[in-house]
């Protein structure tokens, strides 16, 4: 039972902090949006940390299936 206790602190951590990456890539894209000069599709910071964006929601997805399964 401990065991089971653990992966469940584990899963709640793991997506604790995977929100807390995505947020913090929210605010990271909508600030570099809101300082975009000229074409934002030039912009490949901007582009970059739009697909970081896109893996940490897809790990936090899959975080949250997998502790569903659970």
């Amino acid at each position: 039972m401990p065991e089971v206790e653990f992966e469940k602190n584990k899963l709640i951590v793991t997506i604790a902090d995977g929100k807390n990456m995505l947020k913090k890539n929210e605010d990271d894209i909508l600030e570099m949006l809101s300082n975009s000069k000229g074409m934002i599709l030039d912009d490949v910071e901007l582009i970059e940390k739009l697909k970081e964006s896109k893996i940490t929601a897809k790990q936090v997805q899959d975080s949250l299936a997998y502790s569903e399964e659970k």
